[in-house]
């Protein structure tokens, strides 16, 4: 038959972390006999270990039995030492005023005003044997002894905090010493040097760590996994699960599936405010048609005589939108008004070219003795060749009969004779050549032979001088009618037959 134990309690799996008891075969039946022999088959809430100590069995069973008249059994608890009213009075004060804001801590009136370190067994044996070898002084109090321990431990945690890793070095109490001062009152600093070796050695055997008890983290070596002292073990995360393709596959089918169904709703939300709102425009196009039946009624019994316009749905044309007219954009992203001037700009720029103008009329006010006759100095002056169908005139003068000689009524005046010489043709006289300035063209001429050996001369003017930059019209009128020319003083002579028909 099975205890009933094995059904309540799940065997866990055997581990090589796990420490285990190593028996021998006569052992094995009295050590289980012994260790289930008192522990009830009903659950009582208490640890396992626990459960043995014989006051508390004898209270269960007592409890357990069904006896009318349950004696009484009491559970011895260690005996407390009561504290003495004038330090519960200072460390308990009646007026207590609750803080400004709601964070309390639950620390007790020991941690905040006591110190951290109690005494052991073997402080006690050192204690004992440190009174009694100091016989004329006054003994040292457990609380003093206490509070030194606690100052060396606070000085040694700032001066070497990492003495665990190497405790052979650790600090003297030289070293200590000024560490010392603010901890410790100057009655206990004579007390703390006979400490010190005590506290050395208790802080060797630790192995450089803290004399005081404190909880106990995980420090991530293996040795960790089956200390029962451990508190705050790390969670253990575990791999995300991969998830397979069919899976996959089956949540975008079931998404699909939602949007699709997500559409078909949205559809027949559609349809059904459709159809509603065709309802209301049915009723309303049934009470207006009510409403014109009521009209037209009274309008026979009154004799009203009136059109029916009024009756009818008229129907309302859209209003048009006026047409759009789209702006032409730029590549170069300017406006399309960027390359028009403005007319500011242009007055501007004509009252800029007038004052300019007048300022150089004014410097040349300033300078009434200089006479500026250069023309165009600076300028290349341009060519013009004369046409190719124009050549220059080769006229002479036709041969005419001798007339009679006059010697006798000029005899001193040579000049007649000269005059009257006729001219051979082979010496025609030439034509007198006048140049024209840089700026004008030579004037071109053309002899053409009409019927019946007429002669024609046409000719082609000169061009007049092209106008100066930088004049106005009005300093040019007043050289309107003015003309220097000395070619005009005097008429042209042309060479030509001077006894021809024309």
């Amino acid at each position: 038959m099975t205890r009933r134990s094995d059904t309540r309690f799940r065997q866990r799996k055997l581990s090589n972390k796990q420490s285990l008891a190593v028996l021998r075969e006569s052992q094995y039946d009295a050590v289980e006999d012994d260790a289930q022999r008192n522990i009830p088959q009903i659950e009582t809430g208490v640890e396992r270990g626990e459960e043995i100590e014989h006051h508390l069995q004898a209270a269960i069973n007592s409890a357990a039995s069904g006896v009318s008249e349950k004696k009484k059994v009491v559970i011895p608890t260690p005996a407390t030492s009561q504290l003495p009213d004038e330090d519960y009075a200072k460390r308990y004060p009646k007026r207590f005023k609750l803080p400004v804001s709601y964070i309390r801590f639950s620390s007790t009136v020991e941690d905040c005003n006591g110190t951290a370190y109690c005494m052991s067994g073997v402080d006690d044996k050192f204690l004992a044997e440190l009174n009694s070898s100091r016989p004329g002084l006054p003994p040292i109090k457990e609380d003093e002894f206490e509070t030194i321990i606690d100052a060396y431990e606070a000085a040694i945690q700032v001066k070497q905090p990492f003495l665990a890793t190497e405790p052979s070095s650790i600090s003297s109490y030289e070293d200590l010493e000024e560490y010392l001062d603010d901890a410790l009152n100057p009655e206990l600093k004579p007390i703390a040097k006979l400490v010190y070796g005590h506290w050395k050695a208790q802080k060797l055997l630790r192995g450089g760590r803290s004399i005081i008890p404190s909880l106990k983290f995980e420090q991530g070596n293996e040795k960790d996994d089956g200390d029962p002292y451990v508190c705050f073990r790390r969670r253990e995360v575990r791999n995300t699960r991969k998830t397979r393709r069919t899976d996959t596959t089956s949540t975008d089918k079931l998404k699909r599936l939602r949007q699709e169904l997500e559409i078909a709703r949205g559809l027949v939300k559609d349809v059904w405010q459709r159809e509603t709102m065709r309802k209301a425009t049915f009723e309303l196009e049934r009470n207006i048609f009510e409403k014109r039946r009521a009209v037209v009624d009274l309008k026979r019994k009154y004799q009203i005589k009136d059109t029916d316009e009024d009756l009818i749905n008229k129907r309302t044309r859209p209003e048009q939108t006026a047409p759009t007219t789209r702006i032409p954009v730029r590549h170069d992203g300017k406006p399309p008004e960027a390359d028009l001037k403005q007319l500011v700009h242009i007055l501007a720029e004509e009252e800029k070219r007038i004052r300019e103008r007048a300022l150089q009329l004014q410097r040349a006010r300033h300078r009434p003795d200089v006479v500026d006759l250069t023309n165009d100095a600076v300028s290349t002056l341009p060519y013009y060749n004369p046409h190719e169908k124009f050549v220059g005139v080769q006229t002479f003068f036709a041969p005419l009969p001798t007339p009679p000689s006059s010697n006798d009524s000029a005899p001193n005046s040579p000049e007649p004779t000269q005059r009257n010489a006729p001219i051979s043709p082979q010496q025609p006289g030439r034509i007198p050549v006048v140049l024209a300035p840089p700026w004008q063209n030579v004037p071109n001429f053309r002899r053409r032979l009409g019927r019946g050996g007429r002669m024609f001369i046409d000719r082609r003017s000169s061009r007049t001088a092209p106008r100066p930059d930088g004049v106005d019209d009005l300093t040019l009128d007043r050289y309107k009618y003015d003309n220097y020319d000395d070619s005009d003083s005097e008429p042209p002579s042309y060479q030509m037959n001077l006894h021809s028909e024309e």
